[in-house]
């Protein structure tokens, strides 16, 4: 969760999950009324083993309505700026405890303020689930292999690449 501003991060060569673990994967989350911004951070060669999670089916997840509710927009200052994120070389192994499908990607940004200027390059997940899931976003890029494949609400302004599978 973040309030206050988030940036110049880089997350390298890691492992996430395995047995005993709840909550296994990438979470990045905010809301209105925070305000800052999420941005620069870039998340490479990471190894999710998410087969035991009770708790989160889902690898990837940015959301900026964290929360849910019906909360009313804010003014600028407080209201969050997500933007300039990437992801590389991420393998994740699916939850098999679930009963229910999910996305194993979830991105859900702000009408006022889309998530934007994401990058995905060679991200494959193993197992049953739904796919992505994007609303409120622009200007997200795929390339190399991507496993599931996007659908057409996750491309944003390019255009996907020959190799999601």
């Amino acid at each position: 969760e973040m309030s206050g501003s988030v940036f110049n991060v880089t997350v390298d060569s890691c492992f996430f999950g395995g047995y005993g673990s709840d909550f296994a994967g990438i979470h990045l989350k905010t809301t209105r009324g925070r305000g800052g911004s999420i941005h620069a951070i870039r998340f490479r060669n990471i190894f999710i083993d998410g087969s035991n999670s009770t708790k989160q089916p889902r690898p990837l997840s940015v959301a900026m309505f964290y929360g849910g509710g019906d909360q009313k927009p804010t003014n600028a200052t407080a209201t969050p700026r997500v933007y300039d994120i990437s992801f590389e070389n991420i393998t994740a192994i699916l939850p098999e405890l679930h009963r229910k499908l999910f996305p194993a990607f979830n991105f859900v940004g702000l009408p006022e303020s889309p998530m934007k200027n994401f990058r995905f390059r060679d991200i494959v997940a193993r197992g049953k689930s739904l796919g992505w899931s994007c609303s409120d976003t622009s200007d997200f890029g795929f390339s190399g292999t991507i496993v599931p494949a996007p659908g057409p609400e996750c491309a944003g302004t390019e255009s996907l690449t020959s190799h999601l599978k």
